[in-house]
């Protein structure tokens, strides 16, 4: 979240802001803290804090040391250090990071792969199903047995 005086919520000074009615093409490589509030439409690359803002829009693969997610994020993110969703993100791709916060009412569609050690650059790819190995949902097949924790009603 953006904060008086042009710094985050972290305390990370912003020294780039892409405005709401800007459309960026392309690759970014940022070597500092960026705040997005208009769209980009490539790799986005920021050695410190990304923001996201609530208008702000990326379609393609973030590489940070920390996001902040207001906005919506249209591909895989991965972070060396904090991800976090706020309550007004939406997210469709896949999460790495040393720590991830989704608020409640943030909408996250993907994986996350967490941990302290050194992380890969980018989720690994999955390897597309072939017919062989897809579970057999005919009549009369044995279903995997489902947790009870999944039955419970909220």
């Amino acid at each position: 979240m953006l904060t008086r005086g042009g710094t985050t919520s972290t305390g990370t000074e912003i020294a780039t802001v892409i405005g709401a009615e800007t459309l960026i093409e392309g690759n970014i490589t940022v070597p500092h803290s960026m705040r997005l509030d208009g769209r980009v439409h490539g790799q986005v690359n920021v050695t410190e804090t990304l923001t996201v803002g609530p208008n702000g829009t990326v379609e393609g693969n973030v590489q940070v040391k920390s996001v902040i997610v207001g906005g919506k994020v249209i591909g895989s993110v991965s972070a060396s250090d904090k991800i976090t969703l706020n309550s007004t993100a939406a997210m469709n791709g896949d999460l790495v990071c040393a720590k991830l916060v989704i608020e409640e009412g943030a909408v996250f569609e993907g994986m996350s792969r967490m941990g302290t050690g050194k992380l890969p650059l980018m989720m690994p790819q999955a390897e597309p199903r072939s017919d062989a190995t897809k579970p057999n949902t005919s009549e009369g097949a044995q279903q995997p047995e489902v947790p009870r924790w999944a039955d419970r009603k909220r």
